[in-house]
Protein backbone atom coordinates (compact mmCIF):
# COMPACT_ATOMS: atom_id res chain seq x y z
CA UNK A 1 0.00 0.00 0.00
CA UNK A 2 1.18 3.30 -0.78
CA UNK A 3 2.30 5.83 1.81
CA UNK A 4 -0.21 8.22 3.62
CA UNK A 5 0.39 11.86 3.24
CA UNK A 6 1.03 13.58 6.28
CA UNK A 7 -2.35 15.07 6.15
CA UNK A 8 -4.08 11.77 5.54
CA UNK A 9 -5.02 10.19 8.81
CA UNK A 10 -2.65 6.81 9.48
CA UNK A 11 -4.78 3.21 9.46
CA UNK A 12 -3.65 1.25 12.29
CA UNK A 13 -2.64 -2.41 10.92
CA UNK A 14 -5.07 -4.38 13.76
CA UNK A 15 -4.35 -8.20 14.51
CA UNK A 16 -5.94 -10.60 12.74
CA UNK A 17 -9.18 -11.69 15.33
CA UNK A 18 -9.08 -15.68 14.70
CA UNK A 19 -7.09 -17.32 16.93
CA UNK A 20 -5.52 -19.36 13.80
CA UNK A 21 -2.43 -21.26 14.32
CA UNK A 22 -2.69 -24.50 13.01
CA UNK A 23 -4.81 -25.48 9.70
CA UNK A 24 -5.35 -28.95 10.97
CA UNK A 25 -7.01 -27.36 13.85
CA UNK A 26 -9.82 -26.11 11.07
CA UNK A 27 -9.16 -29.48 9.10
CA UNK A 28 -10.78 -30.87 11.91
CA UNK A 29 -13.56 -28.48 12.05
CA UNK A 30 -14.38 -28.93 8.59
CA UNK A 31 -14.30 -32.60 9.11
CA UNK A 32 -16.71 -32.43 12.13
CA UNK A 33 -19.12 -30.45 10.12
CA UNK A 34 -19.27 -32.83 7.50
CA UNK A 35 -20.08 -35.32 9.84
CA UNK A 36 -22.99 -33.32 11.24
CA UNK A 37 -24.82 -32.18 8.30
CA UNK A 38 -26.65 -34.88 8.13
CA UNK A 39 -28.18 -35.69 11.29
CA UNK A 40 -29.17 -32.17 11.37
CA UNK A 41 -32.90 -31.09 10.56
CA UNK A 42 -33.39 -29.75 7.02
CA UNK A 43 -35.75 -27.67 5.56
CA UNK A 44 -37.34 -25.77 1.98
CA UNK A 45 -34.35 -22.66 1.57
CA UNK A 46 -35.89 -19.40 0.98
CA UNK A 47 -32.74 -18.58 -1.19
CA UNK A 48 -30.84 -21.91 -1.58
CA UNK A 49 -31.94 -25.28 -2.06
CA UNK A 50 -31.93 -26.12 1.79
CA UNK A 51 -31.18 -24.48 5.52
CA UNK A 52 -30.80 -26.61 8.18
CA UNK A 53 -31.15 -25.97 11.94
CA UNK A 54 -27.81 -25.78 14.20
CA UNK A 55 -28.38 -24.74 17.79
CA UNK A 56 -32.26 -23.81 17.11
CA UNK A 57 -31.69 -21.42 14.15
CA UNK A 58 -32.25 -22.30 10.20
CA UNK A 59 -29.01 -21.35 8.67
CA UNK A 60 -27.54 -21.75 4.91
CA UNK A 61 -25.60 -25.50 5.45
CA UNK A 62 -22.42 -24.33 3.98
CA UNK A 63 -21.30 -21.21 4.51
CA UNK A 64 -23.48 -19.86 7.62
CA UNK A 65 -22.80 -23.35 9.10
CA UNK A 66 -18.72 -23.39 8.37
CA UNK A 67 -19.49 -19.81 9.99
CA UNK A 68 -20.84 -20.11 13.19
CA UNK A 69 -18.60 -23.60 13.75
CA UNK A 70 -15.50 -22.28 13.14
CA UNK A 71 -16.87 -18.74 14.89
CA UNK A 72 -17.20 -20.66 17.78
CA UNK A 73 -14.14 -22.71 18.14
CA UNK A 74 -11.79 -19.97 16.62
CA UNK A 75 -12.77 -16.37 17.62
CA UNK A 76 -11.08 -14.16 20.13
CA UNK A 77 -11.29 -10.79 20.07
CA UNK A 78 -7.43 -9.67 20.03
CA UNK A 79 -4.46 -11.78 19.97
CA UNK A 80 -2.08 -10.84 23.10
CA UNK A 81 1.56 -11.07 21.68
CA UNK A 82 2.30 -8.65 24.35
CA UNK A 83 3.41 -5.88 22.03
CA UNK A 84 2.61 -1.86 23.21
CA UNK A 85 -0.22 -2.16 20.20
CA UNK A 86 -1.48 -5.24 21.31
CA UNK A 87 -1.75 -3.73 24.44
CA UNK A 88 -3.62 -0.39 23.76
CA UNK A 89 -6.22 -2.23 21.77
CA UNK A 90 -7.48 -3.73 25.03
CA UNK A 91 -10.06 -1.04 25.60
CA UNK A 92 -10.80 -0.79 21.69
CA UNK A 93 -14.23 -2.31 20.83
CA UNK A 94 -15.27 -4.61 17.62
CA UNK A 95 -18.67 -3.66 16.00
CA UNK A 96 -20.73 -5.40 14.59
CA UNK A 97 -24.12 -4.63 12.72
CA UNK A 98 -26.66 -7.18 13.60
CA UNK A 99 -29.42 -8.27 11.38
CA UNK A 100 -31.87 -10.39 10.63
CA UNK A 101 -31.85 -10.64 6.08
CA UNK A 102 -34.02 -7.88 5.02
CA UNK A 103 -34.39 -5.83 7.89
CA UNK A 104 -32.28 -2.82 7.04
CA UNK A 105 -28.69 -4.17 6.57
CA UNK A 106 -28.08 -2.49 3.51
CA UNK A 107 -29.36 0.65 4.77
CA UNK A 108 -27.18 0.16 7.76
CA UNK A 109 -24.30 -0.32 6.56
CA UNK A 110 -24.16 2.91 4.73
CA UNK A 111 -25.36 4.96 7.70
CA UNK A 112 -22.57 3.28 10.08
CA UNK A 113 -19.55 3.69 7.31
CA UNK A 114 -20.35 7.01 6.42
CA UNK A 115 -20.40 8.46 10.10
CA UNK A 116 -17.45 6.42 11.22
CA UNK A 117 -15.59 8.02 8.56
CA UNK A 118 -16.88 11.39 8.50
CA UNK A 119 -13.37 13.06 9.04
CA UNK A 120 -12.14 11.23 5.80
CA UNK A 121 -15.06 11.48 3.58
CA UNK A 122 -17.50 14.60 3.54
CA UNK A 123 -20.60 13.30 2.84
CA UNK A 124 -21.92 15.97 0.66
CA UNK A 125 -18.86 15.22 -1.66
CA UNK A 126 -19.20 14.12 -5.34
CA UNK A 127 -16.48 11.95 -4.75
CA UNK A 128 -17.71 9.72 -1.62
CA UNK A 129 -16.90 6.36 -1.97
CA UNK A 130 -20.77 5.48 -0.93
CA UNK A 131 -21.55 7.19 -4.28
CA UNK A 132 -19.56 4.25 -6.27
CA UNK A 133 -19.19 1.64 -4.11
CA UNK A 134 -22.20 -0.82 -2.78
CA UNK A 135 -22.53 -0.52 0.99
CA UNK A 136 -22.47 -4.34 1.07
CA UNK A 137 -18.65 -3.75 -0.38
CA UNK A 138 -17.93 -1.65 2.55
CA UNK A 139 -16.66 -4.06 5.35
CA UNK A 140 -16.92 -7.56 5.56
CA UNK A 141 -19.98 -10.03 5.98
CA UNK A 142 -18.60 -12.01 8.75
CA UNK A 143 -20.12 -15.09 7.53
CA UNK A 144 -18.50 -15.19 4.28
CA UNK A 145 -15.66 -13.09 3.86
CA UNK A 146 -13.98 -13.91 7.08
CA UNK A 147 -14.94 -18.23 6.98
CA UNK A 148 -14.35 -18.90 3.03
CA UNK A 149 -10.93 -18.18 3.18
CA UNK A 150 -11.38 -15.08 1.09
CA UNK A 151 -9.02 -13.00 2.82
CA UNK A 152 -5.28 -13.20 3.05
CA UNK A 153 -4.23 -14.65 6.72
CA UNK A 154 -1.18 -12.30 6.65
CA UNK A 155 -2.71 -8.91 7.34
CA UNK A 156 -6.02 -8.09 9.00
CA UNK A 157 -9.33 -8.56 7.70
CA UNK A 158 -10.88 -5.51 8.26
CA UNK A 159 -7.95 -3.10 7.75
CA UNK A 160 -9.30 -0.26 4.46
CA UNK A 161 -7.30 0.19 2.07
CA UNK A 162 -7.45 3.49 1.56
CA UNK A 163 -5.32 4.25 -1.40
CA UNK A 164 -6.45 7.66 -0.64
CA UNK A 165 -9.79 7.18 -1.85
CA UNK A 166 -10.60 10.69 -0.39
CA UNK A 167 -11.61 13.94 -2.09
CA UNK A 168 -8.36 14.22 -3.98
CA UNK A 169 -8.49 11.22 -6.11
CA UNK A 170 -12.26 11.07 -6.65
CA UNK A 171 -12.93 7.61 -3.85
CA UNK A 172 -13.97 5.40 -6.68
CA UNK A 173 -11.60 2.69 -5.72
CA UNK A 174 -12.80 -0.52 -4.57
CA UNK A 175 -13.41 -0.41 -0.37
CA UNK A 176 -11.85 -4.00 -0.02
CA UNK A 177 -12.03 -4.44 3.93
CA UNK A 178 -12.60 -1.53 6.37
CA UNK A 179 -11.09 0.02 10.03
CA UNK A 180 -12.27 3.53 10.96
CA UNK A 181 -9.37 5.48 10.05
CA UNK A 182 -8.47 6.81 13.28
CA UNK A 183 -8.18 3.76 15.39
CA UNK A 184 -8.03 0.04 15.56
CA UNK A 185 -11.84 -0.74 15.94
CA UNK A 186 -12.75 -3.46 13.81
CA UNK A 187 -16.22 -3.37 12.01
CA UNK A 188 -18.58 -6.51 10.35
CA UNK A 189 -21.71 -7.09 9.43
CA UNK A 190 -23.68 -10.62 10.20
CA UNK A 191 -26.50 -12.05 10.56
CA UNK A 192 -26.08 -14.50 12.92
CA UNK A 193 -27.86 -14.59 16.13
CA UNK A 194 -26.33 -13.56 19.59
CA UNK A 195 -26.68 -16.81 21.14
CA UNK A 196 -24.25 -18.39 18.48
CA UNK A 197 -21.17 -15.58 19.47
CA UNK A 198 -18.59 -16.83 22.21
CA UNK A 199 -18.32 -15.41 25.41
CA UNK A 200 -14.99 -13.89 23.80
CA UNK A 201 -17.39 -11.85 21.95
CA UNK A 202 -20.23 -11.29 24.04
CA UNK A 203 -18.73 -10.65 27.39
CA UNK A 204 -16.75 -7.95 28.14
CA UNK A 205 -12.97 -8.73 30.13
CA UNK A 206 -9.70 -6.59 30.71
CA UNK A 207 -7.84 -9.26 28.60
CA UNK A 208 -9.71 -8.55 25.37
CA UNK A 209 -11.35 -5.43 23.99
CA UNK A 210 -15.07 -5.08 24.63
CA UNK A 211 -17.80 -6.24 21.58
CA UNK A 212 -20.29 -3.82 20.67
CA UNK A 213 -23.55 -4.59 18.68
CA UNK A 214 -25.55 -2.49 16.38
CA UNK A 215 -28.91 -4.27 16.15
CA UNK A 216 -31.59 -3.43 13.94
CA UNK A 217 -35.10 -4.69 14.40
CA UNK A 218 -38.30 -4.27 11.63
CA UNK A 219 -41.36 -5.42 12.15
CA UNK A 220 -42.04 -9.29 11.21
CA UNK A 221 -44.57 -8.00 8.43
CA UNK A 222 -42.11 -6.17 6.22
CA UNK A 223 -39.27 -8.29 7.15
CA UNK A 224 -41.18 -11.30 5.64
CA UNK A 225 -42.61 -9.51 2.81
CA UNK A 226 -39.39 -8.26 1.59
CA UNK A 227 -38.29 -12.02 2.09
CA UNK A 228 -40.25 -13.23 0.14
CA UNK A 229 -39.81 -11.29 -2.88
CA UNK A 230 -35.75 -11.48 -2.33
CA UNK A 231 -36.02 -14.84 -2.31
CA UNK A 232 -38.31 -15.21 -5.37
CA UNK A 233 -35.57 -13.37 -7.26
CA UNK A 234 -32.41 -15.09 -6.26
CA UNK A 235 -33.63 -19.21 -5.27
CA UNK A 236 -34.12 -19.87 -9.06
CA UNK A 237 -31.03 -17.65 -10.25
CA UNK A 238 -28.59 -19.79 -8.22
CA UNK A 239 -30.48 -23.24 -7.96
CA UNK A 240 -32.90 -23.45 -10.78
CA UNK A 241 -35.80 -24.51 -7.91
CA UNK A 242 -39.27 -22.27 -8.06
CA UNK A 243 -39.25 -20.20 -5.99
CA UNK A 244 -42.00 -20.09 -2.80
CA UNK A 245 -45.39 -19.10 -3.25
CA UNK A 246 -46.87 -16.25 -1.07
CA UNK A 247 -48.42 -19.16 0.63
CA UNK A 248 -45.97 -21.74 1.18
CA UNK A 249 -43.14 -18.72 2.38
CA UNK A 250 -46.19 -17.76 5.25
CA UNK A 251 -46.22 -20.74 6.53
CA UNK A 252 -42.64 -21.68 6.87
CA UNK A 253 -42.03 -17.88 8.81
CA UNK A 254 -44.76 -18.68 11.15
CA UNK A 255 -42.92 -21.96 12.24
CA UNK A 256 -40.07 -20.19 12.18
CA UNK A 257 -38.32 -21.63 9.03
CA UNK A 258 -36.58 -18.85 7.53
CA UNK A 259 -32.52 -17.69 6.70
CA UNK A 260 -31.55 -17.37 10.82
CA UNK A 261 -34.89 -18.18 12.42
CA UNK A 262 -36.98 -17.79 14.01
CA UNK A 263 -37.64 -14.86 13.76
CA UNK A 264 -38.52 -13.67 16.99
CA UNK A 265 -36.12 -15.89 18.63
CA UNK A 266 -33.32 -13.84 17.05
CA UNK A 267 -34.40 -10.51 17.69
CA UNK A 268 -35.42 -11.75 21.44
CA UNK A 269 -31.77 -12.51 21.57
CA UNK A 270 -30.64 -8.93 20.93
CA UNK A 271 -33.11 -7.37 22.94
CA UNK A 272 -32.57 -9.07 26.00
CA UNK A 273 -28.93 -8.16 25.64
CA UNK A 274 -29.77 -4.68 24.74
CA UNK A 275 -31.63 -4.87 28.24
CA UNK A 276 -28.93 -6.40 30.11
CA UNK A 277 -25.48 -4.55 28.40
CA UNK A 278 -26.79 -1.37 26.73
CA UNK A 279 -23.45 0.17 26.55
CA UNK A 280 -22.59 -3.15 24.34
CA UNK A 281 -25.67 -3.89 22.86
CA UNK A 282 -28.05 -0.39 20.60
CA UNK A 283 -31.11 -1.96 19.73
CA UNK A 284 -32.73 0.42 16.66
CA UNK A 285 -36.13 -0.50 15.39
CA UNK A 286 -36.14 0.33 11.51
CA UNK A 287 -39.60 2.18 11.60
CA UNK A 288 -38.33 4.66 14.39
CA UNK A 289 -35.28 4.62 11.80
CA UNK A 290 -37.37 5.82 8.73
CA UNK A 291 -39.42 8.63 11.72
CA UNK A 292 -36.91 9.73 13.01
CA UNK A 293 -33.65 9.43 11.12
CA UNK A 294 -31.71 12.28 13.13
CA UNK A 295 -32.18 11.25 16.55
CA UNK A 296 -31.26 8.03 15.89
CA UNK A 297 -28.40 8.56 13.46
CA UNK A 298 -26.90 10.75 16.50
CA UNK A 299 -27.58 7.43 18.63
CA UNK A 300 -26.10 5.69 16.52
CA UNK A 301 -22.95 7.82 16.12
CA UNK A 302 -22.31 8.43 20.16
CA UNK A 303 -22.81 4.52 20.68
CA UNK A 304 -20.01 4.31 18.28
CA UNK A 305 -18.07 6.28 20.18
CA UNK A 306 -17.79 9.10 17.66
CA UNK A 307 -20.48 11.94 18.44
CA UNK A 308 -21.60 14.66 16.39
CA UNK A 309 -19.40 17.79 17.40
CA UNK A 310 -22.00 21.11 18.19
CA UNK A 311 -20.29 22.21 14.85
CA UNK A 312 -20.71 19.64 12.81
CA UNK A 313 -24.49 19.92 13.88
CA UNK A 314 -24.37 23.68 13.06
CA UNK A 315 -23.32 22.90 9.11
CA UNK A 316 -25.70 20.03 8.92
CA UNK A 317 -23.37 16.95 8.83
CA UNK A 318 -26.06 14.68 10.26
CA UNK A 319 -28.55 15.92 8.09
CA UNK A 320 -25.33 15.58 5.11
CA UNK A 321 -24.83 11.66 6.31
CA UNK A 322 -28.59 10.88 6.02
CA UNK A 323 -29.31 12.14 2.42
CA UNK A 324 -26.28 10.61 1.29
CA UNK A 325 -27.75 6.91 2.77
CA UNK A 326 -31.07 7.34 1.85
CA UNK A 327 -33.10 4.82 -0.02
CA UNK A 328 -33.85 7.36 -2.38
CA UNK A 329 -29.69 8.50 -3.18
CA UNK A 330 -28.81 4.58 -3.28
CA UNK A 331 -31.11 3.07 -4.78
CA UNK A 332 -30.45 5.68 -7.82
CA UNK A 333 -27.37 5.10 -8.17
CA UNK A 334 -25.76 3.36 -10.98
CA UNK A 335 -23.65 1.15 -9.11
CA UNK A 336 -26.48 -0.28 -7.36
CA UNK A 337 -28.81 -0.26 -10.42
CA UNK A 338 -26.47 -1.96 -13.04
CA UNK A 339 -23.50 -3.86 -11.34
CA UNK A 340 -22.91 -6.64 -9.02
CA UNK A 341 -20.17 -5.62 -6.62
CA UNK A 342 -20.92 -7.63 -3.39
CA UNK A 343 -17.27 -9.36 -3.25
CA UNK A 344 -18.77 -12.04 -0.75
CA UNK A 345 -21.25 -13.05 -2.58
CA UNK A 346 -19.06 -13.23 -5.78
CA UNK A 347 -16.43 -15.55 -4.10
CA UNK A 348 -18.95 -17.34 -2.95
CA UNK A 349 -20.39 -17.78 -6.56
CA UNK A 350 -23.54 -16.39 -5.29
CA UNK A 351 -25.38 -14.57 -8.14
CA UNK A 352 -26.75 -11.52 -6.47
CA UNK A 353 -27.54 -8.06 -8.15
CA UNK A 354 -26.63 -5.23 -6.35
CA UNK A 355 -30.02 -3.83 -6.88
CA UNK A 356 -31.85 -7.12 -5.33
CA UNK A 357 -30.89 -4.79 -2.03
CA UNK A 358 -33.67 -1.98 -3.29
CA UNK A 359 -36.95 -2.46 -3.39
CA UNK A 360 -39.30 -0.38 -1.73
CA UNK A 361 -37.81 0.16 1.77
CA UNK A 362 -41.19 1.31 2.91
CA UNK A 363 -42.79 0.95 6.45
CA UNK A 364 -46.02 -1.11 6.14
CA UNK A 365 -45.44 -2.77 2.80
CA UNK A 366 -47.21 -5.97 4.01
CA UNK A 367 -50.73 -4.51 3.62
CA UNK A 368 -50.34 -4.77 0.04
CA UNK A 369 -50.01 -8.82 0.13
CA UNK A 370 -51.18 -9.88 3.45
CA UNK A 371 -54.94 -11.05 3.96
CA UNK A 372 -56.63 -10.76 6.97
CA UNK A 373 -56.50 -13.94 8.12
CA UNK A 374 -52.67 -13.73 7.60
CA UNK A 375 -52.46 -10.11 9.33
CA UNK A 376 -54.52 -12.10 12.37
CA UNK A 377 -52.36 -15.15 12.29
CA UNK A 378 -49.12 -13.11 12.58
CA UNK A 379 -50.31 -10.90 15.24
CA UNK A 380 -51.27 -13.84 17.66
CA UNK A 381 -47.75 -15.08 17.10
CA UNK A 382 -46.16 -11.98 17.75
CA UNK A 383 -48.46 -11.37 21.27
CA UNK A 384 -47.51 -14.94 21.77
CA UNK A 385 -43.75 -15.12 21.10
CA UNK A 386 -42.91 -11.35 22.77
CA UNK A 387 -45.60 -11.36 25.63
CA UNK A 388 -43.30 -9.94 28.60
CA UNK A 389 -40.40 -8.96 26.82
CA UNK A 390 -41.26 -4.98 26.38
CA UNK A 391 -40.76 -5.02 22.78
CA UNK A 392 -43.85 -4.07 21.24
CA UNK A 393 -44.40 -3.60 17.50
CA UNK A 394 -46.12 -1.00 15.59
CA UNK A 395 -48.73 -2.09 13.40
CA UNK A 396 -48.69 0.19 10.40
Amino acid sequence: MSSASTSQPIVPKTDYIEEKEDEEAYRKIDAEICGMLPNLPKEKGWTSEDLVQYQGFWIHPTFALKAAVHLQHHFNLFQTTGSSTSAARGSLPIYFLATLPKSGTTWLRALMFATLNRSLYDAASPHHPLLTTGPHDCFPFLEMDNMLGNHDHSRPVTSLDHDHHDDRDGGDAMIDNYVPPTSTTQLFATHLPYSLFPKSVTTSSSTYGVSKFVYVCRNPKDVFISLWKFGSKVKAVNTGLAPFSLEEAFELFCRGVCPYGPYWDHVLGFWKASLEMPEQVLFLKYEDLRKEPSANVKRLAEFLGQPFSEEEESKGVVQQIIKLCSFENLSSLEINKTSRTQQYFVKANIAVENSDFFRKGQVGDWKNFFTDDMAKRMDQIIDERFSGSGLTFANP
